[in-house]
């Protein structure tokens, strides 16, 4: 059946042409694609790096705010903080901060930080009332690790700061399998 078509010359002219076009409109879709999936991965590493940096701040300052009330246990009465400046530090960076937490952290990671903020303030005030009630620094009050409420006060620290912790620790190793999954997603198409 094909043996018997016979093409003119106008025809046997426009089937490269024919095939050109074909091909100059895969070529096209085919990078249109590749650059789609480019951005996709730009954009998805752009707020994994911002998450990633600002969950980092967050542990500084959960560290930061560790030490404040390791010295504020040791502080005698009417005893100056060597930490002010590297507090005061904090502070003026706590804006950046926080604008940070909210634009890139989740909900619970936000709420969770401001629970152990409020941890902080009530241990630190507990620790300037037994300073105040005592006359000494609190880590130096004889049997302070067996004061129930002394305990209570340093359980309920610890909880806030090993629940902010451990929720960043489960939201990255979330974000890197989710990320993967992406890649080897993207790869098979």
């Amino acid at each position: 059946m094909i043996a018997g078509v016979h093409f003119t010359g106008h025809e046997l002219i426009l089937v490269p042409s024919a095939v050109a076009a074909v091909a100059i409109v895969g070529g096209y879709a085919g990078v249109r694609s590749a650059n789609s999936n480019q951005r996709a991965v730009i954009r998805e590493q752009y707020v994994r790096d911002h998450l990633t940096e600002t969950y980092l701040l967050v542990l500084r300052a959960v560290h930061l705010r560790g030490v404040f009330v390791d010295e504020h246990s040791r502080l005698p009465p009417g005893g100056t903080s060597v930490l002010p400046a590297r507090v005061n530090q904090a502070t003026a960076e706590e804006a950046e901060f926080g604008a940070r937490l909210l634009a890139y952290a989740s909900q619970e990671v936000y709420d969770l930080w401001y629970a152990l903020c409020r941890q902080t303030d009530e241990l630190t005030r507990f620790l300037d009332g037994l300073r105040q009630e005592y006359h000494t620094v609190p880590a130096a009050i004889p049997g302070i690790e067996e004061r129930a409420d002394a305990v209570e006060a340093n359980r309920l620290w610890q909880k806030a700061r090993e629940d902010l912790v451990n929720r960043i620790r489960q939201e990255l190793e979330f974000k890197d399998r989710h990320r993967l999954r992406l890649r080897l997603r993207r790869t098979r198409e």
